[in-house]
């Protein structure tokens, strides 16, 4: 459903009104916000979208947008069908006194892609507001179990696994802000991420301390900023997306050398996410791949946001921590997304029970429920 909510620019669209807009959206609880020829300005709130604006933006001011934000490469870019990763960041006074003038920082993930309206190439930016302040454990309900497992070891392999837009970077950041929080813990952090997302530099460290790098811009690759972390003497690793082979192979072999490493990966369940781990490597690898996998997995956690009766969203998730037997079991099976099922059901948390506790509660509706029974439960 679609609901109006006007916002009169004054003329075209520039990194002013922008983020002016920007502003609003954060106000209101927003999660996206779409700009694009030939299209009214968007943004989505608890997933219904707003529009902003009544006319629809020009081709050439979008472009000009893009051109004003990112600099003059961004269109040879977009022409040779590359899309743009972007970290978009401004601070904005919001309160002041005769005294004293404070500013808020308001950071985004930007991605920007070529594409088609209307018979003409356009572009769409797509901005995703990310928070300032990390969430803590506690905000985001994180099972007791998952914590414990998270502090408890020195060496593993922990994955993150979900859709995009449904709280994997969130989550990953809340469990090492705890780590960082705690007063027992000597914690030498270093993420390689493309972008940065969440900053710890407001966590309270206690001892602990860390080191972010931007893949393009601190280092070349994930695969050489991994390589470098190594050198800083790290006890935990993130590695904001296990996306290739060769990434995924040092980040499984950092995590059996005696650091505990975090990435996430696009997968629906957590037993769907350990045969995409395999299928990085090449096929004449992936025998020997499926076992350093699966004897580097300490954690594989599945998180969806799902619509709550208030027209909010709510996290549900599945997790397996890894013991001998999972470890076994998953060596030797030839279908291993079926052997993960099955150790998920026997020693996990299926992603069910959140669903049945949300509808048994009230939280979710019955449409809802259904939905997910049928991505979850009939799909097992």
């Amino acid at each position: 459903m679609t609901v109006p909510c006007t916002y009169e620019l004054p003329g075209q669209i520039n990194t002013k009104e922008l983020q002016s807009i920007l502003c609003i959206m954060q106000e209101r609880g927003g999660s996206d916000l779409f700009i694009s020829g030939g299209m009214p300005i968007v943004m989505q709130v608890h997933s219904r979208n707003e529009w902003i604006t009544k006319k629809k933006l020009g081709y050439s001011e979008v472009y000009d947008l893009v051109t004003e934000i990112y600099g003059e490469n961004a269109k040879s870019l977009l022409g040779s069908a590359t899309e743009i990763d972007y970290l978009y960041e401004f601070k904005k006074e919001v309160s002041s006194t005769t005294e004293f003038s404070k500013k808020k920082r308001f950071r985004f993930r930007l991605n920007i892609v070529s594409c088609e309206r209307g018979g003409q190439t356009t572009v769409t930016m797509t901005f995703r507001t990310i928070p300032t302040i990390i969430p803590s454990v506690v905000e985001l309900k994180v099972e007791q179990d998952i914590i414990d497992l998270c502090k408890g070891i020195d060496q593993g392999l922990i994955i993150i696994v979900g859709a995009t837009g449904n709280g994997k970077s969130t989550l990953l950041a809340s469990l090492l802000r705890d780590q960082l929080e705690d007063p027992s813990e000597d914690r030498v952090l270093v993420t390689i991420e493309s972008p940065i997302e969440f900053v710890f530099d407001q966590v309270e460290t206690n001892g602990s301390i860390f080191t972010q790098l931007e893949v393009g811009k601190n280092v070349l690759s994930f695969q050489r900023g991994l390589r470098n972390a190594l050198r800083m003497a790290p006890t935990t690793i993130l590695i904001g997306e296990s996306r290739d082979y060769e990434t995924m192979k040092t980040t499984v072999e950092a995590s059996v050398t005696g650091h505990v490493v975090f990435s996430t990966i696009h997968a629906n369940t957590a037993a769907d996410s350990i045969q995409r781990m395999v299928e990085v490597y090449p096929e004449e690898l992936q025998k020997q791949a499926k076992l350093s996998i699966v004897r580097a997995l300490n954690l594989v956690v599945a998180q969806r946001l799902i619509k709550t009766v208030d027209g909010k969203k709510i996290a549900i998730r599945e997790f397996l921590i890894f013991n001998k037997e999972i470890r076994d079991h998953l060596a030797n099976a030839n279908d291993i997304s079926f052997a993960a099922t099955e150790m998920m059901n026997k020693f996990g948390k299926p992603m069910m029970v959140d669903v049945e506790r949300y509808y048994a509660e009230g939280i979710i509706s019955q449409s809802t429920y259904e939905r997910q029974k049928k991505n979850y439960e009939e799909g097992e």
